[in-house]
């Protein structure tokens, strides 16, 4: 069997939001969550952006919740999953 190699993109991009749809996760929580299930149906790598948790637009200030982020994913049953954080 061919090898293959699956990323999970979960927070979208810049313009992607809870005002665009509802199943964008943007709580800590739920980002956790989706990163859980993601690896479980076989992802080996989840990209992320930080979103605020309340309207899920990009993060003003991103590095404290891209920090929680990967400390919660690393405590998580997804704790081995490559996370590619945006730059």
């Amino acid at each position: 069997m061919d090898k293959l190699i699956i990323t999970a993109a979960l927070t979208g991009g810049e313009f992607v939001s809870k005002m665009v749809t509802k199943y964008v996760p943007c709580t800590i929580d739920e980002v956790v969550d989706e990163v859980v299930k993601c690896r479980k149906a076989g992802a080996s790598i989840v990209h992320l952006h930080a979103k605020d948790p309340t309207t899920g637009l990009p993060a003003s200030n991103p590095n404290p919740i891209l920090k929680e982020y990967v400390e919660r994913i690393k405590e998580s049953e997804a704790s081995d999953i490559i996370i590619n954080l945006t730059t």
